[in-house]
């Protein structure tokens, strides 16, 4: 996935269809800041939880 991000350290990347979290693991990874989208509860709790296994203060 890091091979196709086009953007440079502290840009923020939107993510209109976050699905499971993938482009915004990899933009933490990365050092982007990121805006994720999602409407289906179930990808939105996925999403929560992968993000929250790398990073425990994301979701208040």
């Amino acid at each position: 996935m890091d091979k196709v991000i086009c953007s440079k350290v502290g840009d923020t990347v939107l993510d209109c269809f976050l699905g499971s979290g993938t482009t915004a693991i990899a933009c933490e990874q990365l050092s982007r800041h990121w805006i994720g989208i999602e409407i289906n509860k179930k990808y939105y709790k996925l999403a929560k939880q992968r993000l929250n296994s790398i990073q425990t203060t994301l979701f208040f």
